[in-house]
C-alpha cells in the first residue's frame, strides 16, 4: 500500500547520512543532516532511487535536497554539455522545492548559488548566495564566490566589499590578498591596494606576488625608484624566484611587472 510504502521510504539510514557528508563538493561542516530515503539495493544506484521515492516524501525539503545534491554529482562528471544542462536544471528544480518548503535552508540557498555559477548565470548566482549570506555570515566561501562574482560584472566596488570580508575571516588565503588588491588597483584605489599587498606581505611572508603587485601600483603611478625597491626587496628574500627575476627585468626595459590577480 502507499501507506506501507512511505513508511519504507522514510526509515532512517544513519550509515548513509555519514557516507554522504560531502556532495557536489559540500564542506563537511555543512552536514545534510538525516535522510529520508531508505537505502534499497535493488535499484543501479542513489539517484535512481531518490527520483523514484521523491513522491512518497514530497514535502520533505531535506529529502528534495539530498536528491539534487546527487543529482549535481552526476552534472560534474558528465561531459556532455546538453545533458549537463538538463541536470542542472533538474537539481534546481528540487533545490527551489526544498526552499519552497523552508526557507531559511541555508545549504539549499548556498547550492541554488553554486548551480548557477557552475551554468554560468551570475546574476541568478548573486541573488541565490546574497540570499544564503542573510541566513548565515560564517562561511568565507560565500564571500569569495560574491566577490568574483560581482567582478566579474565589473561591479568592483561591491567585490571589494565582499573580498575584504573574505580575507577577515581566510587571513592565510594569498589568492584574496592578490583579487583584493587588484579589485583595488581598477578602482583606482592604489593606497589600499599597496596597503592589502602589505598585509599579505606581513602575515603569509612565504609568497612573492605581493612584492610584484606593490611594484606594479607603483610603476603606474611613475615611481619607478618605490617599484624597483620592492622588487629588490622580494628579490633578497626569493633570490631564485623566476617571477621577480622576471619582474626586474620587465621594469628595467620601463614596462610595468603583470599583477598577480
Amino acid at each position: 500500500t502507499q501507506t506501507q510504502q512511505r513508511q519504507r521510504v522514510e526509515r532512517v539510514c544513519v550509515w548513509h547520512v555519514q557516507r554522504h557528508t560531502v556532495l557536489f563538493g559540500l564542506p563537511q561542516h555543512l552536514t545534510v543532516g538525516p535522510l529520508t530515503f531508505a537505502r534499497n539495493f535493488d535499484w543501479k544506484d542513489d539517484l535512481t532511487l531518490f527520483r523514484h521515492d521523491i513522491e512518497y516524501v514530497n514535502e520533505s525539503a531535506q529529502a528534495h535536497n539530498l536528491l539534487a545534491l546527487h543529482i549535481m554529482q552526476h552534472f560534474e562528471k558528465e561531459t556532455d554539455a546538453n545533458t549537463k544542462m538538463v541536470l542542472a536544471n533538474e537539481a534546481l528544480t528540487h533545490f527551489k522545492k526544498a526552499q519552497e518548503i523552508y526557507p531559511p535552508f541555508f545549504n539549499v540557498a548556498y547550492d541554488i548559488g553554486r548551480v548557477y555559477s557552475a551554468i554560468n548565470q551570475p546574476d541568478s548566482a548573486i541573488v541565490a548566495f546574497e540570499y544564503a549570506l542573510s541566513l548565515n555570515k560564517d562561511l568565507p566561501d560565500i564571500y569569495l564566490r560574491l566577490g568574483d562574482l560581482y567582478f566579474s560584472k565589473n561591479n568592483f566596488d561591491k567585490a571589494a566589499q565582499h573580498l575584504k570580508e573574505y580575507i577577515k575571516m581566510s587571513p592565510l588565503d594569498i589568492n584574496g590578498y592578490n583579487r583584493l588588491s587588484y579589485t583595488y588597483y581598477l578602482l583606482k584605489q592604489y593606497d589600499e591596494s599597496i596597503a592589502t599587498n602589505k598585509k599579505a606581505i606581513s602575515t603569509l611572508p612565504g609568497f612573492v606576488e605581493p612584492y610584484i603587485n606593490i611594484a606594479h601600483v607603483f610603476s603606474d603611478l611613475k615611481q619607478r625608484d618605490s617599484s624597483m625597491l620592492y622588487l629588490r626587496e622580494g628579490e633578497k628574500k626569493f633570490p631564485s624566484n623566476p617571477q621577480i627575476i622576471q619582474a626586474i627585468e620587465v621594469l628595467q626595459k620601463n614596462v610595468s611587472p603583470s599583477f598577480n590577480k
